[in-house]
């Protein structure tokens, strides 16, 4: 069979706009809950139609990167990781059936992190040194505020993913850890949420650093069961 195609076309403007704004995003120039500039002032900077400008912001808006509110104009958002997980069929909001799919989702990053970072072909001189780990843990002792422990904690594992020199599964995990955040970022507050996340960090990051694969999966493996569990009479309490 043959098929003609016509020539591309050069880009579009809107895609430009997009591609210049995810930029600006992306270099840290513009941050999450920063105001955009007013439509008209945005037009005459890009040299673009009105037209241009909101089809960008439509696309925009479904990246989940921009928020537009009428009366209060267009925002930087951070709501990627949200509408991947709708577009996927999870819905918008957590609950028991589809935050199992998230932590074995993350279960299996974490110890595929590991498996990369301790098996045959060891750890590189690129990234976190495996001392991080431990350093983390100190500061969770320390730390009174849940709300920061609770950024410890996710820092904690995305760390530990980090180990594997693997950008893609840094970002693979930032997305699966936030929309569980999300939903349960009170169970840190649970009486035994604590103690049970120091123990179980201190021993991942213990066996991590002495390089026995086998320990710090299993450790891993147990932490994430114990997680599972707090995070399903949280969610159960919630019904």
């Amino acid at each position: 069979m043959n098929i003609v195609l016509g020539k591309v076309e050069s880009q579009s403007r809107s895609r430009q706009i997009v591609e210049k704004i995810r930029g600006a995003i992306g270099d840290g120039f513009l941050s999450q809950g920063d105001k955009l500039p007013p439509e008209r002032d945005l037009c005459v900077q890009l040299g673009v139609s009105r037209t241009s400008l909101r089809e960008a912001m439509r696309i925009l808006e479904a990246y989940g990167l921009v928020e537009t509110t009428q009366g209060n104009g267009a925002y930087v958002t951070d709501k990627f990781s949200e509408n991947v997980f709708e577009f996927l069929g999870f819905g918008k909001k957590l609950n028991r059936r589809n935050f199992k799919y998230l932590l074995n989702a993350r279960k299996i990053l974490e110890v595929g992190a590991v498996e990369q970072a301790l098996g045959t072909g060891g750890a590189s001189d690129e990234g976190p040194p495996p001392e991080t780990l431990d350093r983390l843990v100190d500061e969770q002792m320390k730390e009174e505020n849940f709300s920061r422990l609770g950024a410890l904690d996710a820092q904690f594992h995305e760390e530990l993913v980090a180990m594997s020199h693997n950008p893609l599964l840094v970002t693979l995990y930032r997305m699966i850890h936030k929309i569980v955040l999300q939903g349960t970022s009170e169970v840190i507050t649970y009486p035994p949420s604590r103690d049970i996340l120091l123990r179980d960090h201190r021993k991942i990051a213990r066996t991590f650093i002495s390089r026995n694969r086998k320990a710090c999966i299993r450790a891993i493996c147990e932490h994430l069961k114990i997680t599972e569990k707090l995070i399903e009479e949280y969610l159960h309490e919630e019904e």
